[in-house]
């Protein structure tokens, strides 16, 4: 199935406080809101779109692992309409490469850095030259966008199966993946638990009132 990022950005909207993405960490829980989840994809795609130019014929590749912050990338760069990526096998001039783990001498391409301290607003020190600071850069753009002007590009999305849970669980495997079901989750009206390995599955299952999406 699959949904318009319009109406992605809408559905966010109207869980309004309730919460839309929880990630289990190392040692850590970040709980995002619907309100907050639409707030970082609309900076983030408005940096995309606006200031670095992507559209349907960019590539924005992601050198990073799975991780709460990652995740909302992901989903932004396919909000913008662009080709997201994991690994290419050489750059272009126009590509834009986000890392969490920025060297001396970049590539082809144009290059940022991704904190993923979840609580970070900004990399923390000096840049290698080379590189933008993709926490500070997006911060800059506005809460909210006029929905009207994205792209139609259908994005896909995994329905949850039926539940009485409020919440659906899952453990991150890749982008592609995580960013469906996160965005099945939302449009319907639920909370997606993300759990990386080293966590308590059935202490967190418990507190967050979820259920495994793949055992229902």
């Amino acid at each position: 199935m699959s949904y318009q990022p319009a109406d992605v950005i809408s559905a966010m909207l109207t869980r309004g406080t309730m919460p839309a993405l929880t990630w289990y960490g190392d040692g850590e829980r970040i709980e995002l809101s619907g309100k907050v989840t639409a707030m970082h994809i609309v900076k983030i795609l408005q940096y995309l779109r606006d200031d670095l130019g992507l559209d349907a014929n960019s590539r924005l590749i992601l050198d990073l692992p799975i991780h709460w912050k990652s995740i909302l990338w992901h989903l932004a760069g396919l909000v913008t309409g662009c080709q997201v990526l994991t690994e290419v096998e050489q750059l272009s001039w126009d590509d834009v490469v986000i890392t969490n783990t920025p060297e001396a001498e970049p590539d082809d391409g144009v290059h940022l850095a991704l904190n993923l301290q979840s609580l970070a607003l900004s990399w923390n020190g000096p840049l290698p030259i080379g590189y933008e600071d993709a926490t500070a850069a997006s911060m800059r753009f506005s809460d909210t966008i006029d929905t009207s002007t994205l792209h139609a590009e259908q994005l896909t999305v995994e329905l949850p199966p039926q539940t009485a849970s409020s919440s659906l669980a899952i453990y991150p495997t890749t982008f592609s993946d995580v960013t469906t079901r996160l965005i099945g989750a939302i449009i319907s009206n639920h909370n997606l638990v993300i759990i990386t390995p080293e966590n308590n599955e059935e202490a967190i299952l418990k507190a967050e009132n979820a259920t495994i999406w793949d055992r229902i």
